[in-house]
């Protein structure tokens, strides 16, 4: 197991995914047998929470990749750029705090840098997480679980009837072309995976990428919903970091996932109901921090997407978004914490700028849609935020040559000519015949 899990942490990573009938067996006898001895079973622990990560990481820069979103970003004003400075979240986690939190996203660097030739093993997913309940596994497994959730939270494709259908029905039903990797290979006794065709149970990741999503999206789903029962009896504490993926979790589509990420932050904040909780989230800087990094994660993967295909994580997102907005005026108005309170008008100024090419995106696609009831819920909730973004927003932004009308170089501003072409899409989105509409 430790040669294994070396294979995917190390630079660049090669986990031994050809020979992967050989020690994959393995690996779920010792999660699952509780009579090991924990010094058999940890290093069992640690490999299949590396490998839930790692697997999230890979999938969904892949997916990035292969939906060109650098040419949708093309045509957006303030993009969101990793090397942008004053577009970054503050730095304020601190960085000696080792914790699971900090390695899965150390891991998933690692892991997305260099992940065309990646291969999944969709058996560990399936044999692990539809099989084995929450209270019985370590609490840093579930942790990674839930990261990888949240990864996924925004990108997942075409999962409507998720939980619909009984769980091994619904792979055999969806996943028929897949169906010899669900069965370990037969060990040859010399040579296992050194042919071309390597091993039966390892999927290439890029040519079966969505079809990999939905699966690993379903299973970290099917074992999401085990949480509510099982979280009574886990000693889970607080750390900063974990906020980034709570945030994430609340925007997620479906309630069975939502309903998790509610649980936990529930049990570490002792507080009841979703205002409540976000407000604990805003309660010191490094909570505030990884709020936002991954606040600006889900805004950077919806800018890609059409507003037909992501209606209601969209929903979500500015509802999560405008109750933090609320929330940090009451925030603010305590002066007792004078670092927590530019903290907080720093997260909103950063927050509504990275939101900001996000709406009018949504303002601009929305006019083909305003009149269809499917979406009046997405744009009740944006006509919601946008006074709220545009109150917390630097006046900076305004003069950008992207909000200002200027061709070419983003770094140019203006303040002699400024385009209102959003403000005009905002009238047209009015024109709609829907009354909930029309009545905000």
């Amino acid at each position: 197991m430790f040669i294994v899990g070396r294979g995917y942490k190390m630079v660049p990573p090669c986990p031994p995914f050809e020979c992967a009938h050989m020690w994959g067996p393995s690996l779920l006898h010792s999660v699952r047998d509780p009579s090991l001895y924990t010094s058999l079973r940890q290093p069992a622990f640690d490999l299949i929470q590396t490998i839930i990560v790692a697997d999230a990481a890979a999938l969904t820069s892949l997916w990035s990749r292969q939906c060109n979103r650098h040419i949708l970003f093309a045509k957006l004003p303030h993009v969101i750029d990793e090397d942008d400075d004053e577009s970054q979240p503050m730095s304020e986690i601190e960085e000696a705090d080792q914790n699971c939190w900090t390695e899965f996203n150390m891991l998933s660097k690692l892991t997305s840098k260099d992940c065309v030739e990646w291969f999944c093993i969709p058996l560990l997913w399936v044999e692990v997480l539809t099989k084995s309940v929450p209270s019985s596994l370590p609490l840093p497994f579930t942790n990674s679980v839930m990261w990888a959730l949240s990864r996924l939270s925004t990108i997942e494709p075409d999962i409507s009837n998720l939980v619909k259908m009984p769980m091994l029905e619904w792979i055999s039903v969806h996943f028929a072309k897949y169906n010899a990797a669900f069965t370990w290979d037969i060990l040859k006794g010399c040579d296992d995976g050194a042919d071309v065709k390597g091993c039966i149970n390892s999927i290439k990741a890029a040519p079966h990428c969505v079809d990999l999503l939905r699966l690993i999206r379903r299973c970290a789903a099917y074992y999401a919903g085990k949480i509510e029962e099982s979280e009574l009896r886990m000693q889970r504490t607080w750390e900063p970091r974990m906020c980034e993926t709570i945030i994430l979790l609340f925007v997620d589509p479906h309630d069975v996932v939502r309903t998790a990420g509610k649980v936990i932050l529930e049990q570490v904040s002792n507080t009841r109901g979703v205002v409540s909780g976000l407000q604990f989230l805003c309660s010191s800087q490094a909570s505030i921090s990884a709020m936002s990094l991954g606040l600006r994660y889900a805004i950077k993967m919806l800018l890609g997407k059409s507003i037909s295909s992501t209606s209601q994580i969209l929903q979500h997102l500015f509802f999560i978004v405008s109750k933090l907005l609320d929330s940090s005026m009451i925030m603010m108005g305590d002066s007792s914490n004078e670092k927590n309170v530019m903290a907080m008008e720093k997260f909103c100024q950063l927050l509504s700028e990275n939101i900001w090419p996000l709406l009018l995106k949504c303002l601009t696609e929305g006019k083909c849609l305003v009149q269809e009831k499917a979406y009046q819920i997405t744009f009740v909730r944006l006509l919601e935020i946008l006074p709220l973004i545009v109150k917390h927003m630097s006046s900076s932004l305004f003069k950008r040559s992207s909000l200002c009308g200027v061709e070419g170089d983003s770094s140019v501003t203006t303040s002699k000519t400024v385009d209102i072409q959003w403000f005009h899409d905002l009238i047209d989105l009015g024109n709609s015949q829907l009354k909930v509409i029309q009545s905000n």
